[in-house]
């Protein structure tokens, strides 16, 4: 409609305010579309944007036993926020704490109101210890007392419903590039 009014008072001029006109709405369309994007993947994890899944698979020999789809906690920020504030967590969901090293790992639930089973692999994938049931909200220090790289926290009694121990070994996917 603005196009026709500029169309009217420019005179002879179409062709010079026709290709200013289109510039302008494309340059808005643009600006647009780029605007609703970067709204619509703010504060998103790069995974999420980009639609990639990640999970851990627990096997006992060769059975298969469970399959949780995880959240990755790789930098520090997203290891000491973990799993707080939220309130409820899928049965088939949890967060895999990533370490560059394997060591002792210490955690506990402050800001946390979910309870919570947390599963500790070592760098060769063998589950070395599990703590069950951590009480939410506790600021008590949660450690097994042996070296792990990855961590795992799932719903309380999930290890026990699924048997997840020492004798079980841990399958990560689409966990690294």
């Amino acid at each position: 409609m603005w196009v026709k009014q500029l169309l009217k008072m420019s005179g002879n001029n179409y062709p010079l305010i026709l290709k200013r006109a289109i510039s302008i709405e494309l340059f808005l369309i643009l600006l647009i579309s780029c605007s609703i994007r970067d709204f619509k993947t703010e504060n998103k994890p790069a995974d999420e944007i980009n639609n990639i899944s990640h999970f851990v698979q627990f096997y006992r020999g060769d059975k298969l036993i469970v399959t949780f789809k995880v959240e990755l906690a790789i930098t520090e920020e997203e290891r000491q926020k973990g799993l707080m504030f939220r309130e409820n967590l899928p049965e088939d969901s949890g967060m895999l704490f990533l370490f560059k090293d394997e060591s002792i790992h210490n955690f506990w639930m402050k800001n946390t109101y979910i309870p919570l089973d947390l599963i500790f692999i070592a760098s060769d994938m063998s589950v070395v210890g599990t703590y069950k049931n951590a009480k939410p909200l506790s600021e008590d220090n949660i450690s097994i007392g042996k070296p792990s790289r990855y961590v795992l926290e799932i719903n309380a009694g999930l290890a026990d419903k699924y048997r997840i121990d020492e004798t079980t070994r841990a399958v990560l996917i689409n966990i690294f590039p």
